[in-house]
């Protein structure tokens, strides 16, 4: 069964691009609300383990406050339109419109991770993968890889298909990109030339 997760926010853009991270690398489901009048005034009941994003201005809410009191399984994230430091104290996490999407990405992981929300089986790579991954990352092809791992050219490429479904990751340069983000390939050593 999917977790919920709930958005309250006056952006539809924000709501649509937090909503595209969240489930493309997270097994949830998501309720959009413009206001959190909305969300409390739904059929839908906030369940425990569920978590909630909300503007930093609903953040700040008395009734968002009782809210929050009231159900302390509830995990919930302030997104913070501005990057003047000014971050409500009285939530579980803060977003900045202005973070990374990796540090977006990381400060949400740490969150579902917290409330045991991750899908680690559809989120993780097996460990062959992750040789796969890295051996594409170093430049290698399906026959070398599969020579190099003792395994067929066919399961090389069984293997490349899963992990661009994984992480929705198509081209070469963008498992490289991803590789060496996520220190799987150590690049002190390495000669950008061979990744050419």
């Amino acid at each position: 069964m999917d977790n919920k997760v709930y958005i309250v926010h006056g952006s539809a853009i924000v709501q649509q691009g937090l909503s595209e991270v969240l489930l493309k690398n997270f097994k949830c489901t998501i309720q959009c609300y413009y206001d959190f009048k909305s969300l409390s005034e739904s059929d839908d009941n906030c369940a425990s383990k569920s978590i909630i994003f909300v503007e930093d201005k609903i953040a700040n809410s008395t009734e968002f406050l009782q809210f929050i009191d009231q159900s302390h399984e509830v995990k919930s994230f302030s997104i913070v339109n501005d990057c003047a430091g000014n971050l409500p104290v009285n939530n579980d996490y803060t977003l900045s419109l202005y973070n990374s999407p990796d540090e977006i990405y990381e400060g949400i992981k740490h969150a579902f991770n917290t409330q045991g929300l991750a899908d680690e089986e559809s989120e993780g790579l097996s460990n062959r993968e992750l040789d796969v991954l890295k051996l594409v990352a170093l430049g290698y092809a399906n026959k070398e890889i599969a020579e190099k791992l003792f395994i067929s050219t066919h399961t090389v490429m069984s293997h490349r298909k899963n992990i661009t479904e994984k992480l929705g990751i198509k081209s070469i340069s963008g498992l490289t990109v991803y590789a060496i983000i996520n220190n799987y390939i150590d690049t002190t050593n390495l000669d950008i030339k061979d990744l050419i």
